[in-house]
């Protein structure tokens, strides 16, 4: 995610296309994440831990 960040204000390539792409999927992957760890009854602290960085 940290080399995404970089590239989504670059204009004269398909990066930021790819960057939105990947950022997308992580997005999922955070919301799967969050999402069994509800159903698990995982405590607060313990879902942070698992979280992933946001493209944001």
């Amino acid at each position: 995610i940290k080399m995404i960040k970089k590239e989504k204000y670059t204009t004269t390539t398909l990066t930021p296309i790819v960057a939105y792409i990947l950022a997308r999927e992580n997005e999922i992957k955070v919301a799967r994440i969050l999402i069994v760890a509800k159903q698990n009854n995982l405590p607060v602290e313990e879902i942070k831990k698992r979280m992933r960085d946001m493209y944001v």
